[in-house]
């Protein structure tokens, strides 16, 4: 059911991820591994390494002359054997003393659903493409080229095809709390200490690593113009049955641990980033779906009761549907132990943490696996210390953190992929409403077959009560919580107007397949200078032919909204958003369902 886990895009899965260059740890693709020169052994040798106190980390080699990669620094202790399904503890001394470079490390255990037919796209040799998608992440117009295509051409890979096998040992592991750290070597070499951007990834919260992107194209563009550079942090965290699970059993300080990794990263980077040439007091916190929706849970986080860890936030289609009834994440997290680890009791959880990685890897793909349509089965739960309510009901009760400025987004078709489900099993919007909503009041049942149900198709009224309630409101129950200090924008171009389609336009850099690189740079201006002033702006050429600076417009100044759209060839362009949509956010906002 939809109301028991986030429908968030797989983007975060798409082969289009794997970027030129990309170190062969992300996700088991399948990409040539040469054996290491001697010259290379020894330019590995030359590099930096940073003593963290706890550990010595030495940056490895990466296609970017210009830039620093520390890959898999641990910034937790493994959560294994007791630490399982425990709030994540500080990482132990390196018994050693050597110097690591974090390589053979792998990422967090993974899952797919078996209803996301559509999810990964395939790579092509000669990919076709859309101009239009189907409302439900398809294609039905060609176009002339595979320059737009919604798989990405396989000279991305090299020429190869990724395999996701996601319950092979040697990619992925318990023992994953590691994060990525991209810095300028002018930073790392010199005084000045440069701001930070911290990504969290998506992926319905059960799928995703942070290997998967390469941020050069967008640390470059925090090089123009005398910009200055910026460094990049990417963390891991634990998801699927291990990161949120929920439960009597689980302390209420332990209850959405995925949540809590993502914590202990950003606390790390407040207590090493320095190292690094990085700013602890300049740092931006940015995800996109899952992690967009994390981003709205740490500035919701303990009700804002606690200090931020980061001074500035960008939401990109922020996605979660919360577990608000306890009894549903309990009857989940009972189903993983009986179930599917043959564990038949829940008066603790000392059995459950005696079983093997092996067997735990396996209960949690099958179970995920086996999701019901529309479901993900896991999802940020509102129970414990960290998220005692839905970031929905905190922001509408003031407790967050107000004083941090906000980049919110979101994409025009936020619920067509996960409408498609239903579509082919004819799933009626009353019967839709029954398993996703199956404890909302009548009136509250009447209000939304009245406001969507229009009884000419069921999908596309499925696919508009997603979008919104899982995406698309949460951009208007921050906004509206934010006084001040809020910039919104809007995609609606070919690509990105589907869930997820502009995370192209994130990490572009040059190969990456975008219908227009304009918007691309325009994006990754205002995220880099968001970053480094807290003033988003870009450039465009006037009139005259002559380069101006073009700032983005406060959604909390003049309710105007960034659009990117392919119909209207200069960007940016703005507009005062849709009334409609805003006003029925706000009434699900009072539902018990948010």
């Amino acid at each position: 059911m939809i109301s028991q886990a986030l429908c968030i895009s797989l983007w975060a899965i798409s082969a289009s991820a794997f970027w030129p260059g990309l170190s062969n740890e992300a996700h088991g693709a399948q990409i040539p591994v040469l054996s290491p020169s001697a010259e290379s052994v020894s330019a590995t040798a030359e590099l930096p390494f940073v003593d963290l106190g706890y550990t010595k980390h030495r940056a490895i080699s990466n296609p970017n002359p210009d830039l620093y990669k520390f890959q898999s620094i641990r910034y937790a202790a493994p959560p294994t054997g007791d630490l399982r399904f425990r709030a994540p503890q500080p990482p132990v001394d390196n018994p050693t003393g050597e110097v690591e470079d974090g390589r053979g490390r792998k990422e967090c255990l993974q899952a797919m659903v078996k209803w996301a037919d559509n999810f990964p796209p395939k790579p092509c040799d000669d990919c076709e493409c859309c101009e239009e998608d189907d409302n439900y992440g398809g294609c039905h117009k060609p176009c002339d080229s595979g320059e737009r295509g919604k798989a990405p051409p396989k000279q991305l890979f090299g020429g190869f095809e990724p395999v996701f096998n996601l319950t092979n040992p040697n990619l992925y592991s318990e023992d994953c709390l590691f994060l990525d750290v991209w810095t300028p070597k002018a930073a790392f070499d010199g005084n000045q200490r440069k701001p930070v951007l911290v990504w969290i990834y998506g992926g319905a919260y059960v799928f995703g690593g942070k290997s998967l992107y390469f941020p050069g194209g967008l640390m470059d563009r925090a090089m123009v113009n005398d910009r200055g550079g910026m460094i990049f942090v990417a963390m891991n965290y634990r998801m699927g049955a291990l990161g949120f699970a929920a439960g009597r059993d689980i302390e209420d300080e332990d209850i959405n641990a995925g949540l809590l990794d993502q914590q202990k990263a950003l606390q790390w980077v407040q207590d090493h980033i320095d190292k690094f040439g990085g700013d602890p007091n300049q740092v931006t916190v940015v995800g996109l779906s899952a992690g967009g929706g994390s981003v709205l849970h740490h500035l919701t986080a303990y009700g804002g009761q606690k200090g931020a860890l980061f001074q500035r936030a960008i939401s990109l289609s922020g996605g979660w549907q919360p577990i608000t009834d306890q009894t549903t994440a309990e009857s989940t997290f009972r189903e993983f132990m009986t179930k599917y680890n043959g564990v038949s009791t829940l008066a603790d959880l000392r059995d459950l943490r005696k079983v093997s990685e092996a067997q735990m890897m396996q209960a949690n793909f099958q179970q995920i696996q086996n999701a019901p349509p529309g479901s993900f089965l896991y999802n940020p739960t509102a129970w414990g210390a960290f998220a005692p309510e839905s970031p929905a009901k905190l922001l509408n009760n003031g407790e967050f953190l107000h004083d941090v400025p906000l980049i919110l987004s979101h994409v025009f078709n936020e619920g067509g992929q996960f409408a498609k489900s239903f579509k082919e099993q004819g799933t009626t919007v009353p019967g839709f409403l029954d398993l996703a909503f199956p404890k909302v009041t009548k009136e509250e049942k009447e209000w939304i077959l009245e406001t969507y149900h229009t009884g000419y198709n069921d999908a596309e009224d499925i696919a508009r009560i997603i979008g919104d309630v899982t995406f698309r409101c949460h951009v208007t129950y921050a906004s509206d919580a934010k006084s001040d200090q809020v910039w919104r924008q809007r995609w609606n171009t070919v690509q990105s107007r589907s869930h997820g389609g502009d995370l192209l336009y994130l990490f572009y850099q040059p190969l990456v397949p975008v219908a227009s690189i304009r918007a691309a740079r325009i994006l990754q201006d205002y995220v880099a200078t968001f970053v480094i002033s807290g003033n988003p702006t870009t450039t465009v050429t006037n009139p005259s032919g002559f380069r101006q600076p073009a700032p983005y417009h406060q959604y909390s100044v003049d309710g105007k909204v960034q659009f990117f759209d392919s119909g209207i060839l200069r960007f940016p362009n703005v507009w005062r958003g849709d009334a409609e949509v805003e006003d029925l956010c706000r009434v699900w906002q009072q539902m018990s369902c948010t």
